[in-house]
Order: structure tokens, then C-alpha cells, then sequence
């Protein structure tokens, strides 16, 4: 069994400027920085068997239509799995942009997909050729890390 922890990146200097992201990257506003810290507070008791950012599937500019580039983002999530499962499985951590995250979720059949927000977790089951989605955007992990 494989455990998905896929993470949005911190509030950038773009989306602050109503600027579409994911076309590359900018840096994190102050807030940002302070949500992003609170996310991995939140979560520094995890144990992850492999990390990655998703950037080699961020690279939206080079697909040409929305379904292009959904296959292509979810090909990346799909290899990323199947190596992880061949390697025992476990947590697996994995940083990306909003859109990323929802287009993998479109590719699962996810239903009424809402905005991702800064910092948040989603959080996907691998199991016997099976995903599930759990949480959705969860923002809890910041919570927890403000609070400690």
C-alpha cells in the first residue's frame, strides 16, 4: 500500500498578483513561507519513504490542450507509483502546483474537484491497483503545525 501526501506549495509572489501560476516557479510571499512552515511543523512526524515535486509534470506550457496535459501529468503521478510500489511502498510526499493536483484528481474521476489552497494536502490511497482519495485540500497538517 501506497500513501499519497500530494502537497500545494505556499502562497507565491504570482498568485499574489492574480497571476497564473505554474508556468514556472516564483517565490513564496512571507505568509507563504509562514503556512508552508506550519505544514511541515504539522507534519514532522511523518516518515516518508520517497519525496518528489511533480515540476517535470508542471510543465504546462509545452501541452497543448487540457486533456493533454492531464494525461501528461497523471502518466508522471502514475510512474511515480509504480516505482514506489516496487520499492515497498509506504509514504510518499509529493510537492506540486494546484493545478496539478486537480488534474491528477480529474484523472481519478474525483467529482466537484474545489480550488486547492495554499499549503494543503491531499491526501490518495494505492492499493492493489486501486486509488482512493481521501482528503481533498486538507488543511488540518497547517493547523496542527500553527498550534504547536
Amino acid at each position: 500500500m501506497i500513501t499519497f501526501y500530494l502537497v500545494n506549495h505556499g502562497e507565491s509572489l504570482l498568485e499574489e498578483l492574480d497571476r497564473i501560476q505554474g508556468w514556472g516557479d516564483s517565490h513564496l510571499t512571507k505568509q507563504g513561507e509562514i503556512t508552508a512552515y506550519s505544514l511541515g511543523y504539522g507534519m514532522r512526524d511523518f516518515m516518508f519513504n520517497f519525496v518528489n515535486s511533480l515540476h517535470e509534470a508542471d510543465e504546462t506550457g509545452k501541452a497543448e490542450n487540457f486533456e493533454m496535459l492531464r494525461t501528461q501529468v497523471f502518466g508522471t503521478f502514475d510512474t511515480i507509483c509504480r516505482d514506489a510500489a516496487a520499492n515497498g511502498g509506504g509514504n510518499v510526499l509529493m510537492v506540486a502546483h494546484g493545478n496539478t493536483i486537480m488534474g491528477i484528481l480529474n484523472s481519478l474521476g474525483e467529482p466537484g474537484i474545489p480550488d486547492i489552497k495554499n499549503a494543503s494536502v491531499t491526501k490518495i490511497i494505492y492499493k492493489d491497483g486501486e486509488y482512493t482519495v481521501e482528503t481533498v485540500s486538507d488543511m488540518s497538517y497547517v493547523e496542527a503545525g500553527r498550534v504547536s
